[in-house]
């Protein structure tokens, strides 16, 4: 769920997929609240989420924020907590911690050697104490954490800990964008339609988490773990960072390549190219655009809070109520 929706308009959540009669059955929440978000729409919004998973049954994968900023971290986390008790253990169907942290330059100099593992430790204790004893935990990841062999040096010390300390209990977690991917990027007019198609292809996610997944069960050992998809998607108009790439190939963000994306990903059965273990779950994202860290995009299948219809149109090119 986009920061947009979570702290705007809960009340507006999509019961069903768009363009599908597929019911929505999870979410996942960056953050349960966020300090710059308005303090007065936080219950009400809590309270709108609970309803709507207590009415269609639907388990979220719960975020906690990692800045550094301990006053906010640790606000975050206690949010995050009360929100996990009033939605209830059957409705919270993991917890992770930061968003794509091997992109993280402002780590304090031992956050990676103990830090993290250290602060990851602290919230099991909480859940555990709190009745969530068996609840998954996860760290979300950009493919640069796939950077090296098996992972990126910067996070390797704390993949290793993971692993022998947290066991089955520990989720892989992975986003594997095509649209961050520079080598899947048009770069002039002539690339524009085989770059474009190449990257919105399911083949390129299915590759990237093929190489996931032989990475971590090479690392573990086995296939008993658990390898989620938390988060990939399309932006229509283009991100704010990539007008001049729209510029030279406009097919790059037009709303027909956001429906052949979601498409393909909406069709996907979660199998992978080499047999055995697939993905044991995808989050698509998102559900409406939002603004953060200063870039704008274009990801949600809804654009704003005031809007009830899917932006894309239908093959009948009509828009559809959401």
């Amino acid at each position: 769920m986009d920061d947009t929706t979570m702290s705007g308009c809960s009340d507006k959540l999509t019961g069903v997929w768009p363009h599908a009669s597929v019911p929505i059955t999870s979410f996942r929440l960056f953050a349960a609240w966020k300090p710059e978000w308005d303090e007065s729409l936080r219950e009400s919004s809590w309270q709108t989420l609970k309803q709507y998973v207590e009415a269609t049954g639907a388990r979220i994968l719960l975020g906690t924020e990692v800045t550094h900023n301990q006053q906010n971290d640790d606000q975050m986390w206690s949010w995050a907590k009360d929100l996990m008790q009033l939605l209830g253990k059957e409705h919270i169907m993991g917890v992770s911690v930061g968003n794509e942290m091997d992109n993280d330059n402002n780590a304090p100099w031992d956050f990676w050697d103990h830090g993290f593992t250290d602060l990851i430790q602290s919230h099991l204790d909480d859940m555990d104490a709190m009745g969530f004893t068996d609840t998954p935990i996860t760290v979300v990841w950009s493919m640069g954490a796939l950077a090296q062999s098996p992972w990126n040096s910067k996070i390797m010390s704390f993949m290793t800990h993971a692993k022998e300390t947290w066991g089955t209990r520990w989720t892989y977690s992975f986003n594997p964008y095509p649209i961050w991917d520079s080598s899947q990027r048009p770069w002039s007019a002539e690339d524009c339609e085989s770059k474009t198609d190449g990257a919105v292809s399911l083949e390129y996610t299915k590759n990237v988490m093929s190489d996931a997944r032989d990475r971590v069960a090479g690392f573990v050992g086995s296939d008993d773990y658990t390898l989620w998809v938390t988060e990939s998607g399309w932006s229509s108009p283009a991100v704010s960072t990539q007008t001049d790439t729209a510029a030279i190939c406009p097919k790059w963000a037009d709303k027909e390549t956001v429906y052949t994306f979601y498409e393909n990903m909406m069709g996907w059965d979660l199998s992978l190219n080499n047999g055995g273990h697939g993905v044991d779950h995808f989050f698509y994202f998102t559900m409406r655009d939002a603004c953060q860290h200063g870039i704008c995009e274009g990801f949600g299948m809804i654009t704003g809070c005031d809007d009830t219809d899917c932006k894309i149109d239908t093959p009948t090119g009509n828009l559809m109520e959401v």
